[in-house]
């Protein structure tokens, strides 16, 4: 058994989605039924995932 934080995981989650590798990050840490807020996209893993089709670049060095 690993002691990984909600913060490890939201921090894993945002570098692998900054790296462009948006499907396995919602693959390893999206439940099946996951359901978004956000009111300009469907509600699902795969209207968010078309949101940033392309790698963000690291410009502020911050990941």
């Amino acid at each position: 058994m690993t002691n990984t934080t909600h913060k490890d995981i939201a921090v894993d989650f945002l570098k692998m989605t900054a790296a462009g590798q948006v499907e396995q990050a919602f693959e390893r840490y999206a439940a099946l039924d996951f359901r978004h807020h956000n009111p300009h996209f469907a509600g699902d893993a795969a209207a968010i995932g078309q949101m940033q089709p392309d790698p963000m670049p690291n410009q502020l060095g911050m990941f």
